[in-house]
């Protein structure tokens, strides 16, 4: 999954040499894939609570195909588009399924586990663009890494039908009204949180390639860069498995937030492509966790709605990677991609003052 979700990111200056678009309009592409990750997000999540997580591994997985497909086989730019809104409704589904099922089995360290699973999603999401790169070399057109990439989800499909999840509760406890598990405040922290993560993350996984092409650095540079965020991405969270059980989701969150706010400056106020390049890496490194650590927090207060909770945060998933990078890609279209990327430092301010009010979470040893 993880080599398939940088896909767009990486062909992104293909794509807008090859359909002649700027840079709002092939921007459009984070917003629909995202709003389809959402929809599907939030019917996996409910929907697998109470009918089982086999069948949102089967169908997302098989539809994931159908859109890539369509988005391959498209020559016109609707086409593409609506391609990807299909696959975006699938790997919400899937993504939120397999959490929940990773949950289910891990009885109750679910950090160490989430960080493992996501470390495992970072680490394809690394190799993708390295690969993509050295098939560029022997002429490989963009059509033809897609087509590659559906032939993934048929893969995923078949390992799919394989899988026999735990079995879960038909219900959700009698006492406690939906309406009194949506208005929680902790999940509106942790909502909020999530957003402001994946916002800074898509910015930077959307944009840095575009951005470093537009400053007249190697293409290569510009790629790679997308796997150097990656390679910190997997460090940190399988470096993060075998330590936030011990020092506890909140100081985890707490120390992780405040780590990308001191580095994210070394990306925007440099011009070294070293710079640049640790500043990606410190940032990913430190953003790795939140995530992860999020979920396990949440199903930790809510352990009989882990796919409702999975579900929520990935809608706030999705908000942060469909807002932040299209109004990235709107105001690098007026004032340019340095100065947009420059105002999204904002968004880590908001980000590490929630984790100042998230509560200790009683139930980690290190924080009893």
């Amino acid at each position: 999954m993880g080599a398939n979700a940088v896909l767009f990111p990486t062909l992104l200056p293909l794509l807008r040499a090859d359909f002649h678009l700027d840079l709002a309009t092939v921007g459009v592409v984070f917003p629909i894939n995202s709003v389809g990750a959402l929809i599907g997000g939030l019917v996996a999540g409910a929907g697998s609570d109470r009918v089982g997580r086999k069948p949102f591994l089967l169908f997302p997985a098989l539809f994931s195909a159908v859109g890539m497909g369509a988005a391959t086989l498209s020559h016109s730019w609707v086409g593409f588009v609506v391609g990807y809104l299909v696959l975006g409704v699938a790997q919400g589904a899937f993504s939120i399924t397999v959490n929940a099922v990773v949950m289910d089995v891990s009885s109750k360290a679910h950090s160490k586990a989430l960080n493992y699973l996501h470390g495992c999603y970072s680490l394809g999401a690394m190799l993708s663009p390295i690969v993509v790169t050295l098939l560029f070399r022997y002429l490989v057109q963009w059509r033809m890494v897609l087509a590659f990439a559906a032939c993934n989800w048929i893969l995923i499909f078949c390992l799919s039908v394989l899988a026999t999840p735990p079995a879960t509760n038909p219900t959700p406890e009698p006492h406690r009204s939906p309406f009194q598990f949506v208005i929680n405040p902790l999940l509106g922290l942790l909502f909020m949180l999530t957003f402001f993560y994946n916002g800074t993350a898509w910015v930077l996984i959307g944009w840095v390639k575009t951005f470093l092409q537009a400053g007249n650095y190697p293409p290569e540079q510009a790629t790679l860069m997308l796997s150097v965020f990656y390679c910190a991405l997997t460090i940190g969270r399988f470096g993060c498995a075998s330590f936030a059980e011990r020092w506890g989701y909140r100081r985890t969150l707490m120390y992780s937030a405040l780590g990308a706010l001191l580095v994210y400056p070394l990306i925007i106020f440099s011009s070294a492509i070293l710079w640049i390049g640790a500043g990606v890496f410190l940032c990913a490194l430190f953003l790795a966790p939140l995530y992860p650590t999020a979920i396990a927090y949440g199903t930790q207060q809510f352990a009989e709605r882990r796919g409702a909770i999975t579900g929520l945060l990935s809608m706030a998933l999705s908000l942060g990677s469909t807002l932040p990078p299209y109004w990235t890609g709107w105001l690098g279209k007026q004032f340019g991609l340095a100065a947009a990327l420059r105002w999204n430092y904002a968004l880590l301010f908001p980000l590490f003052t929630i984790t100042l009010f998230i509560p200790v979470l009683r139930t980690t040893p290190s924080e009893k």
